[in-house]
């Protein structure tokens, strides 16, 4: 008999699609009178406030157990401040489908720096996944629009791009330890005001120069989403769905969101997408395929 879909399955979509269009929105509101620092600012201090309320009434108490956990978790925040730090400067040098396309990273990243440090074997499988990404990468970067004869004035913008996936890989190692012993709510209430602070202290001086009468009622609706509609709810949902179906099932699904990205980029910013951008896509995609792809060991005859 055929299993049925449910609520879960919908989340397991809708959720990565949530992100996907933070991107976009995020976009729009950079190119529509927002300033980076001050819009990173706004947004995370007003997640964290909601969320953290949230999370205190579910689980009460924030307190994270053991001297490690807690080292573990500051770091995580200041990579996480860092990594949003890129993420809006590279959507406001760049365009959002590059930007999207290299979030795509994200999962062979993790796993070559795993490597690397070894917390995990590089084995033929990583190496190859990596080497597929980076080919993918390379089109995506040098299939921008206008070609080469534009790479210069956007290299800056791709650069930063990179370091976002760089900085998550160096985020998701170190949370990982606290989340064997504390719950994903727990630990993102904690998260989320750090990476507030952090964001605070960097972009306080920029305050000043934000024009906040310029930003359309559009630039703020999208960045309330992006606070409210991505950090809050659609974590909240996420973290409901993980705890059903596991980390591992749900975590196919994040790849939705660089493709979805991209996409919604082009059809709501009016994007450009080169076929070298899309062949690019593909291959940053076949570098997940790859490193996601499970090897059977023959089992030796008797």
């Amino acid at each position: 008999m055929a299993r049925r879909y449910d609520s879960t399955d919908a989340i397991l979509v809708l959720a990565p699609l949530m992100w996907s269009l933070h991107i976009v929105g995020s976009k729009y509101s950079l190119s529509n009178g927002f300033l980076p620092m001050p819009f990173l600012i706004i947004r995370f201090v007003s997640a964290a406030v909601v969320f953290t309320a949230i999370a205190f009434f579910v689980d009460r108490t924030l307190r994270i157990e053991g001297r490690s956990d807690q080292l573990h978790v500051a770091g995580a925040a200041v990579m996480f401040a860092l990594n949003q730090i890129a993420f809006v400067f590279a959507l406001r040098a760049t365009t959002a489908v590059t930007v999207s396309l290299v979030f795509g990273l994200f999962p062979i990243t993790v796993g070559v720096l795993a490597a690397l440090l070894g917390r995990e074997a590089m084995t033929k499988q990583t190496f190859l996944a990596g080497v597929v990404s980076f080919i993918g990468v390379t089109l995506v970067v040098i299939g921008i629009p206008g070609g080469m004869s534009k790479l210069s004035g956007e290299i800056w913008g791709i650069l930063i791009a990179l370091c976002i996936p760089l900085s998550w890989a160096f985020f998701s190692l170190l949370i990982g330890p606290p989340m064997q012993r504390h719950t994903p709510m727990r630990i993102n209430a904690v998260v989320l005001p750090g990476t507030a602070l952090a964001v605070t202290v960097v972009g306080f001086s920029s305050l000043g120069n934000q024009d906040f009468a310029v930003p359309n009622t559009l630039a703020w609706i999208c960045l309330a989403y992006s606070a409210l509609g991505t950090l809050v709810i659609t974590n909240l949902l996420w973290f409901r769905v993980v705890g059903r179906v596991g980390a591992a099932k749900s975590s196919y699904f994040l790849n939705i969101q660089p493709f979805g990205a991209a996409l919604l980029a082009w059809l709501l910013l009016g994007e450009t997408i080169t076929l070298i951008q899309i062949l690019g896509g593909i291959g940053i995609a076949a570098g997940i395929v790859i490193s996601r792809v499970r090897i059977r060991t023959p089992t030796p005859l008797e």
